[in-house]
């Protein structure tokens, strides 16, 4: 919903999610206010950066590991 209203929109983000099929049976997100939205959703956003900078420094990391190579035993 974030997506198509945008980032800042939660009055309308409140609106489509109470409209919408998709939570006909969620009562829980149908009920949650503007603000809740809006922290949620910024809670999310971060967790989202978080795991996006761990997989960017994981991977340059693996870049720094050379990888072992066999010596014959001949």
């Amino acid at each position: 919903m974030i997506d198509a209203c945008g980032l800042g929109c939660w009055h309308e983000v409140a609106t489509q999610i109470r409209l919408s099929p998709l939570f006909a049976m969620d009562w829980w997100f149908k009920t949650r206010t503007e603000e809740e939205l809006s922290k949620r959703a910024d809670r999310l956003l971060k967790y989202i950066e978080q795991d996006i900078g761990d997989i960017s420094d994981s991977e340059g990391d693996a870049q720094l590991i050379q990888p072992r190579t066999r010596k014959s035993k001949i």
